[in-house]
């Protein structure tokens, strides 16, 4: 990926993340008469969710909407835009590329300071790892279960649990002096982190709070994770019969005296940590408390909870268009042709079905006059889809009509008809250029009957495309109606722009829109009456919802009022 669409992916991962995590807390809320395992399995689950949500978003695979109705012809005005030239769009990827040679932008640098972040977090991980491992290799046997290996390490550190397959519980180097009850309550509270596999869900979470260490949310259900963590093996200890005040005062007595965990401690799981003592004591007072561990059951019901709100929220970009497509279309329409097709190229490789950017990449070609690469790749994406492609056959046709080769061009133009949905706006496009070619080559009446069949298919989308007449609470009028309402006159207007697909295939048409002129003189509830395909109508949208009127009056006040606008495109 490039810095834009990675950074685009590192952005939205990150909102993901931060939605998986409010849900998480809100979970332990609901939770909080409920045992400390259980609200410590809701914080496990979370943090494998975001952990392997980075890796699923990229894997996943897509709506629309339905719409009714227009309004009387009240308005209309007719806009033009004309084709850019090759060679200014050339001099303007120039420009760019220039540009581009500054230094690193901002999305670039918090990118570099993300990694940073993050390789900071894994060293340090890393380095606790490395420092666990030699403790527990210089440290001497005391006694080997078929749980753990008890060991007395030669420091003073707390107690503590480490290795996920390997567990040991290392000691410090006067255990051998405490009295046995106390030796019995340090065991089964580590051996309770042993028996709940607390070193591998640690590692988990800490490895997740590598990827999101500038997450304070992260950090928040961390420490709750290690906080419900230690309750529940306290719980296990008292289930086993223990007296809480017995072992709550070994418990104080061993935080007061060792040292604390060191940062490397960070890879293993420790007993007692000072900033939580106090909770931790009042839980254990507390006979009232609910101890029981999650049952298999409730362990799976946690995890399908995860899972079936983890797949939505993952494939949330599966829904739009990939980033790094994305990237390569606004590249394209900034004019950086060079970075575009770099996108377009990465995009084709890393697509379970490449049609799309290989179409894309080649509409870029046309616009840049590169009519056998453009070619080429049509071909590929007719090959590579994974059903027949009627719009990768039209680029084919409109590439050999580029070429001179209007037979080629025309038996394309016919497959890619007979490919598509009949009364479909794809058909229409088709229909509408076909019709152009038919004109070259003096067959006037086979393009007008393809054109009039392509203006019934369009005006019937139209109806479809349709919505409502209704700005808030406003009431709409129509002055061809309510003869008391004037009109709205235009004060201001942005002429549209041309669609690369548009520009292309050398593709002209008027959009109809319906629209509702507040009495704000904002057009409100933009809609299609008659589309025409090739990414004309978003820009007929995208410019008329920036024009501004003087509003409608009746008696004298502003109103809102129903009207419909034309837009035509032009190539000069």
């Amino acid at each position: 990926m490039d810095t834009s669409s990675l950074f685009s992916f590192f952005a939205e991962t990150a909102v993901k993340a931060s939605m998986l995590l409010v849900v998480a807390w809100i979970g332990v809320v609901l939770l909080r008469k409920s045992s400390a395992a259980s609200r410590h399995l809701v914080w496990t689950l979370v943090f494998a969710a975001i952990l392997i949500l980075p890796f699923l978003s990229l894997a996943l695979p897509a709506l629309r909407l339905p719409l009714a109705d227009a309004p009387d012809f009240i308005f209309r005005i007719t806009a033009s835009a004309g084709e850019e030239s090759v060679a200014a769009a050339k001099s303007a990827t120039t420009a760019t590329q220039r540009l581009q040679s500054n230094p690193m932008d901002w999305r670039a640098a918090l990118l570099w300071i993300w990694a940073a972040g993050a390789a900071i977090s894994f060293t340090q991980m890393l380095i606790g790892w490395l420092a666990i491992a030699r403790l527990r290799r210089e440290a001497v046997p005391l006694e080997i279960t078929p749980q753990a290996e008890l060991l007395e390490t030669t420091s003073r550190t707390m107690p503590m649990t480490c290795g996920s397959f390997r567990p040991a519980i290392l000691l410090p180097s006067d255990a051998k002096h405490w009295n046995p009850e106390r030796l019995r309550m340090v065991v089964l509270h580590e051996m309770a982190h042993v028996q709940r596999r607390d070193v591998a869900t640690h590692l988990l979470a800490r490895l997740a709070l590598c990827l999101y260490w500038f997450n304070p949310l992260a950090w928040f259900a961390f420490r709750e994770l290690v906080k419900e963590r230690e309750r529940a093996a306290d719980d296990m200890v008292l289930n086993a019969g223990e007296c809480g005040s017995n072992y709550a005062s070994h418990l104080l007595e061993i935080a007061r005296s060792m040292q604390s965990a060191p940062a490397w401690a960070w890879s293993a799981v420790t007993m007692a940590s000072k900033s939580q003592l106090e909770g931790r004591l009042l839980a254990i007072l507390d006979s009232n408390r609910n101890r029981d561990s999650p049952r298999r059951l409730g362990i799976l019901a946690g995890a399908m909870a995860v899972i079936v709100l983890l797949v939505p929220t993952a494939a949330v970009d599966a829904q739009s268009d990939s980033p790094l497509m994305r990237a390569a279309d606004a590249a394209r329409d900034q004019r950086k042709y060079g970075e575009a097709k770099a996108l377009y190229t990465k995009a084709i490789k890393n697509a379970a079905d490449p049609s799309e950017a290989l179409i894309s990449r080649g509409v870029l070609e046309l616009n840049t006059n590169d009519y056998h690469a453009a070619l080429a790749d049509f071909e590929l994406a007719q090959k590579d889809g994974k059903s027949p492609n009627a719009w990768a056959l039209m680029w084919q046709a409109v590439a050999q009509q580029d070429l001179l080769n209007a037979p080629a061009a025309q038996a394309l133009y016919q497959k890619a008809w007979d490919a598509s949905d009949a009364q479909s706006m794809t058909a229409a496009v088709i229909m509408e250029l076909y019709a152009n070619l038919l004109d070259q080559n003096g067959q006037a009446d086979a393009a007008t009957k393809l054109r009039k069949q392509s203006s019934d298919i369009r005006t019937a989308q139209g109806k479809l495309l349709s919505a409502s007449t209704q700005v808030g609470n406003e009431t709409v009028y129509h002055p061809g109606k309510d003869k008391d309402v004037k009109p709205p006159t235009l004060k201001s207007k942005v002429e549209p722009d041309y669609s690369a697909e548009a520009r292309a295939a050398k593709y002209s048409g008027t959009v109809i829109l319906k629209a509702e002129i507040g009495s704000d003189g904002v057009p409100h509830s933009l809609q299609l009456l008659r589309p025409i395909g090739l990414g004309l109508d978003e820009k007929a949208v995208q410019a008329v919802s920036q024009w501004r009127f003087r509003p409608a009056t009746k008696d004298d006040q502003p109103v809102a009022v129903a009207a419909t606008i034309e837009v035509r495109f032009r190539l000069l």
